[in-house]
């Protein structure tokens, strides 16, 4: 059996910046639209299935900080703004998502706490 290594931790880059400090989590999801195919046929049952396009989703959990090389999360969601992201792991290749937008940011405060979670959809994963 090969030696097997585990992911310990990854590096989050936002249009070129490395943000590995403030990004406490990072959730990527991958998912394709399937229906069944219904006919009107004597067993009763689909005829088969219709398959949609891929669609990419990350949701990063971050700190909050005052810091100039930190994006400003709520303005690149307002201005409709692209990005690219690319995640490093400390083992094997690295991923990239194009065509980012940003969906939802959600600012939570709470007792010497305070972070931000960004949910974002993605074009392309290389």
């Amino acid at each position: 059996m090969a030696d097997v290594t585990f992911i310990e931790r990854s590096v989050v880059q936002v249009n070129g910046v490395d943000l590995d400090d403030l990004i406490l989590s990072v959730s990527e999801k991958s998912t394709r639209p399937t229906k069944a195919v219904n006919t009107m046929n004597k067993e009763r049952v689909a005829k088969g299935f219709k398959q949609g396009n891929n669609q990419y989703s990350l949701d990063i959990d971050a700190e909050r900080i005052v810091d100039a090389r930190v994006p400003d999360w709520h303005a690149l969601k307002d201005a409709g703004a692209v990005l690219k992201i690319t995640i490093r792991y400390n083992i094997g290749p690295s991923v990239t998502y194009g065509g980012c937008k940003i969906q939802d940011v959600t600012d939570t405060t709470s007792d010497g706490d305070s972070t931000r979670k960004i949910s974002i959809m993605a074009r392309t994963r290389r």
